[in-house]
């Protein structure tokens, strides 16, 4: 399965989930690449199976922004929360 890892640019702060993919995701034979929402558009989740909110910690200070990027990329992979629970 191919996940992306949603996360934001730049960070506000250092933050463990902007580091590299789980190892557990590759030795369950997933590929995993972290994307900005901030910095794509919704149209970069084509190729994925799955979308993973992971770091999105800006999300706030452009709530509208945020909310219609998700529903346009909803329309390509599953996207889910980090209890792995779809959205």
């Amino acid at each position: 399965m191919k996940i992306a890892l949603l996360n934001c640019e730049p960070m506000p702060e250092h933050d463990p989930d902007e580091a590299p993919p789980p190892p557990a995701l590759e030795q369950a034979g997933h590929e995993a690449r972290s994307i900005a929402w901030n910095g794509h558009p919704p149209e970069v989740l084509k190729p994925y199976d799955a979308a993973l909110l992971r770091a999105t910690w800006d999300y706030y200070h452009d709530l509208d922004r945020f909310m219609a990027w998700l529903e346009d990329a909803g329309a390509f992979p599953s996207i889910l929360n980090d209890d792995v629970v779809p959205v």
